[in-house]
């Protein structure tokens, strides 16, 4: 699950040269990077903010939205989501899924475009 180095997305699309990495992502990989950016996406803001200097020491990060509360070192392999986390997890997951079917029109149509964008943006296919 979004474990993709450079050198494994360089490695695959060599071995794949007439895939993209659209091909390469899977549902979960997708759910669990919109799970993660909004888990955390109140304390990105947070330091954006306090690097600015809009924010005075007296703001508080904030805590993250759909983890646990327990304040215990997790074990190898546990997981720290709520229930609610994982829930929506698997709802994304079952929506990309959906979405990225070889038979799903809007997906095929927008693998056409990511081709079509990457071929005209240097003369030569990208990834």
């Amino acid at each position: 699950m979004l474990n993709y180095g450079i050198r494994r997305v360089n490695n695959w699309l060599k071995i794949n040269p007439d895939k993209t990495v659209l091909q390469l992502i899977t549902p979960q990989d997708l759910a669990y990077a919109i799970l993660v950016y909004e888990n955390n996406y109140a304390q990105f803001h947070h330091d954006y903010l306090s690097t600015n200097g809009s924010l005075g020491p007296e703001d508080q990060r904030p805590a993250q939205d759909l983890t646990s509360s327990r304040k215990t070192k997790l074990t190898a392999y546990e997981c720290n989501w709520d229930a609610e986390a994982i829930q929506y997890y698997m709802d994304l997951s079952t929506f990309f899924f959906k979405l990225m079917r070889p038979t799903n029109r809007l997906w095929v149509q927008l693998l056409d475009q990511w081709d079509e964008f990457h071929a005209g943006v240097d003369g030569s296919k990208m990834h």
